[in-house]
């Protein structure tokens, strides 16, 4: 992930990346971490993730609560790929 502006700096040099920020409650990403069968990540450190997130301005922004293949086709199709 790239939390924090700095990083995205650093991917955005690199040529052609869009970058996508997937935007939802923090209650439901806590329920699929937490649902999860393979933790890539615990849910208790959900909370300082979210306080280190420097929320990109220019990346497009898509709701998460949607079927993962809606998200998808979302994306998809506004990145035009």
């Amino acid at each position: 992930s790239a939390l924090k502006a700095i990083y995205r700096e650093v991917l955005l040099c690199r040529g052609e990346v869009s970058l996508v920020h997937l935007q939802g409650p923090i209650e439901l990403i806590r329920q699929r971490l937490e649902e999860r069968v393979h933790r890539y990540m615990p849910s208790s450190l959900l909370k300082s993730q979210f306080v280190t997130l420097e929320a990109p301005d220019t990346a497009l922004k898509i709701d998460i609560r949607p079927a993962p293949e809606v998200i998808v086709g979302e994306i998809r199709e506004k990145l035009g790929i």
